[in-house]
């Protein structure tokens, strides 16, 4: 009688030990399924981020460019003028109305010579001296500007340069020159964004260099803020837009991997323990039986 419990209970203690082994088999088979398709969905969502992110900022730029081109050859005359009589307020008063008609969302603009000597003294305050910069190096290149946001001094409005050549390059016209604020480049990186990701406009000149961050709830420029080394090797992918000095890099939040790896952890240890119960409730019955 007693060999007989023992060998039920030997028997009854098997068929517990072989269905727990398989369904830990079972479980870790799982997990490392769900953490591998979780890994490689997260890379091909932020390869797809990175790249409608770079493609949209360059057509962005593209539509601006071409605007600034074809409202410098329309309005020549104007553009004209006012390099010829700077002082006039008239004047300088018609060709900003005509500005702001066509090109609502713009910080500021000014004339510059061929040579790229500003000729509208009155925006001192608003074309600094990197703005002065890009128009004579803009004046002087046969190529055109790439385009970088200047953070400025603080308390500043952060803002990227668009500048043609009134008449065409070759022409003995003025340079004109129209900043706009990073609303629509902000806008554009929320809208390619990914959700638990950073996406960030990178000086490609600098590397780490931060001149636009979308992070969550704070979309705000991060003015000369810097990736740290963990960062850097953080991202998941970058890509240039083509006519900047941009790359735009995605990264993902530091805690996304760790929180969903501890939830297939404890989801799977929930399974284990009630497998365990389970078997414990089935092994009891096996020996009343």
């Amino acid at each position: 009688m007693h060999n007989k419990t023992r060998e039920s209970s030997t028997q009854a203690n098997l068929f517990v030990l072989i269905g727990l082994s398989m369904m830990t088999i079972l479980l870790i088979w799982n997990a490392t399924i769900r953490v591998d398709n979780f890994a490689t969905r997260q890379t091909e969502l932020a390869e797809h981020s990175v790249h409608a992110a770079a493609d949209s900022v360059a057509l962005l730029l593209e539509g601006y460019r071409r605007a600034v081109r074809i409202f410098a050859d329309d309005n020549q005359a104007y553009i004209s003028s006012v390099a010829e009589w700077p002082q006039d307020a008239g004047l300088h008063a018609i060709l900003e109305e005509r500005i702001t008609t066509y090109f609502p969302e713009y910080f500021t603009f000014t004339l510059a010579d061929k040579s790229g000597k500003t000729l509208l003294d009155g925006f001192e305050g608003l074309v600094g001296p990197r703005c002065r910069n890009d128009i004579e190096e803009y004046a002087a290149s046969d190529s055109d500007h790439l385009t970088y946001i200047h953070q400025g001094r603080p308390g500043t409005t952060p803002h990227f340069d668009i500048m043609a050549h009134s008449g065409g390059k070759e022409s003995d016209g003025s340079i004109f020159f129209i900043s706009y604020r990073t609303d629509t480049l902000k806008r554009t990186l929320v809208n390619t964004g990914v959700a638990d990701h950073r996406i960030y406009l990178l000086r490609r000149d600098d590397p780490g260099l931060i001149e636009l961050a979308i992070t969550g709830n704070d979309n705000t420029p991060s003015g000369n803020e810097r990736l740290t080394a963990d960062e850097m090797q953080r991202i998941s992918f970058s890509a240039p837009v083509p006519g900047t000095l941009w790359d735009v890099a995605i990264l993902p939040n530091k805690s996304l991997y760790a929180d969903t790896y501890s939830a297939i952890l404890v989801q799977s240890l929930i399974i284990f323990i009630g497998f365990v119960i389970i078997s414990i409730i089935m092994r009891m019955l096996l020996l009343n039986e």
